[in-house]
């Protein structure tokens, strides 16, 4: 059974209880402010969606692990606040996990790393502080992760390299530091957007390996050397922003004849390590 709901969620939500071992989504529509309700006796809710519209208040309760048989939770701008609750692990079938634009803080719970059939995590536009651990890697069917805009600290863990199925590598203005996260064996990629961090080095020589690249933005951060040449191996590339790197004096550089190729490829917008900006004329 699929139940959408508005107005008064609190009366609404006791009168579900009936339904409760038959209630598989349930879809709501937040009109007025209040604390978020308890779903732990909802055993057989499959999807779990809340429009919130920065409505709720509160934290998100531990009694959230109860709904055990939960693939699909979206609280996507909903005013929550404090920590994610570590009962989050105990949704072992959790697919998809859309938590962003609340104002969660603390640091990301060691338990969700236990979610191992989640595809897609997204915690952008929260507080969340932190270094990411290095049981990143346990994730490996994550397809999409968004972590842009936090307050995180440290660099990306190099078990990143273990999530073989990744499409989506989203850290923009997450604060980070450190290397050059070790993504280059990760063939699947399409969007990589590590800009407005503190990221340093060079960008590795074998970054050409990521043939599926359609977008890379690594503006904002202090990387230095020549852009590789191997870049122009990614032959899907349509977008690459450079602009704003700096390592000490070394400025980021990129090669005119690699520029050339690039262009030769059919990329449609290339920022330039200078400021400069190559637009792909319309036929």
């Amino acid at each position: 059974m699929d139940v959408d709901l508005g107005e008064d969620i609190g009366f609404s939500i006791n009168n579900l209880k009936k339904l409760k071992g038959s209630l598989v989504e349930l879809h709501i529509e937040m009109e007025a402010e209040r604390s978020f309700p308890n779903f732990s006796e909802f055993k057989e809710l499959k999807l779990l969606e809340i429009n919130a519209k920065e409505k709720l208040f509160g934290d998100l309760p531990g009694t959230i692990g109860g709904a055990t048989q939960l693939k699909y939770l979206f609280i996507n701008s909903g005013g929550l606040v404090g920590n994610i609750p570590t009962a989050i692990g105990e949704l072992q079938d959790l697919m998809i996990l859309d938590l962003g634009n609340n104002a969660f803080s603390g640091n990301i719970p060691d338990e969700l790393y236990n979610m191992e059939k989640l595809e897609a995590l997204y915690l952008h536009k929260n507080a969340l502080i932190g270094e990411i651990s290095t049981k990143i890697g346990q994730l490996k069917k994550l397809k999409q992760i968004s972590l842009q805009d936090n307050d995180f600290f440290g660099p990306f863990p190099d078990q990143v390299n273990q999530l073989q199925d990744l499409h989506v590598f989203d850290l923009q203005r997450g604060n980070f530091n450190g290397p050059f996260p070790d993504i280059t064996g990760l063939k699947k990629l399409k969007v990589v957007a590590l800009n407005g961090n503190d990221f340093t080095g060079e960008i590795p020589e074998n970054i050409g390996d990521l043939k599926n690249l359609e977008f890379l933005n690594l503006k904002n951060n202090k990387l230095g050397g020549t852009v590789p040449a191997s870049l122009a191996d990614c032959k899907n590339l349509k977008k690459l922003i450079l602009g704003k790197n700096k390592s000490g004096k070394n400025n980021l550089e990129l090669p005119a004849i690699l520029e050339a190729q690039l262009k030769s490829n059919g990329i449609m917008h290339l920022t330039k390590p200078n400021g400069g900006e190559y637009v792909r004329p319309e036929n």
